[in-house]
């Protein structure tokens, strides 16, 4: 029994963290403790005052953060999580597909594809084989991947976050949105170029041997 309750809370982790990574509670927490800052009045910045925010005062449950939350900014803590989340997924694909036309990634498969061709063996069940060992190497490379976006992800609602106080904000508030914008750009580039020099590689590799036909942006 404690084997089959262990595996079901395993299984239970691993739907929830799929279904809404880790990740989106601190965009979450974020959200939540800017929305406290913020309910203090309208010439509040959010740097100032987390500045006299202490630590015990987030993790205290009775007298803390998460007590003092209404169920209305909770709601809407997690409304605004999923918009942020639904935002950065837009500008993550509408990047990639500007960022796609800059070259023919088509010819790039088709290299690759025909060099893995030229070099697999006849013998499907090792190119299964083969293939197998390269999946375990690509869900190292999506998790890192994913972090790209992860980050991302944290830099764009710390940014949102600072800029919710635009009335009261000084230019050092200002100078750290477009840090954090910036930050957001070189991510999304640094994902892209990861993608294309790292991840896409293996995944051609995988694809081929399994006999699958693989197209640029497939992940």
């Amino acid at each position: 029994m404690d084997e089959l309750a262990k595996a079901v809370q395993k299984k239970y982790v691993e739907d929830i963290t799929k279904k809404y990574p880790l990740h989106r509670f601190l965009v979450m927490f974020i959200v939540l403790i800017s929305s406290h800052i913020y309910s203090k009045g309208n010439d509040t910045r959010v740097l100032s005052e987390l500045n006299n925010i202490k630590v015990n005062f987030i993790f205290d449950f009775n007298k803390g953060l998460l007590a003092s939350v209404s169920f209305e900014q909770f709601v809407i803590s997690i409304l605004v999580t999923r918009v942020v989340s639904y935002v950065y997924s837009k500008i993550s694909s509408k990047s990639f597909e500007l960022l796609t036309k800059t070259s023919s990634f088509d010819s790039y498969i088709s290299i690759i594809r025909e060099n893995i061709d030229s070099k697999k063996s006849k013998q499907e069940v090792l190119n299964y084989f083969i293939a197998k060992d390269l999946s375990k190497e690509l869900d190292g490379l999506r998790g890192k991947l994913k972090s790209f976006h992860t980050r991302s992800e944290l830099f764009l609602i710390s940014a949102l976050s600072v800029f919710w106080g635009w009335a009261a904000n000084t230019y050092l508030d200002w100078f750290l949105i477009i840090v954090l914008i910036a930050l957001i750009i070189i991510n999304i580039w640094n994902a892209f170029k990861f993608y294309i020099s790292d991840f896409l590689p293996y995944y051609i590799t995988e694809q081929t041997l399994l006999g699958a036909k693989v197209e640029f942006g497939d992940e």
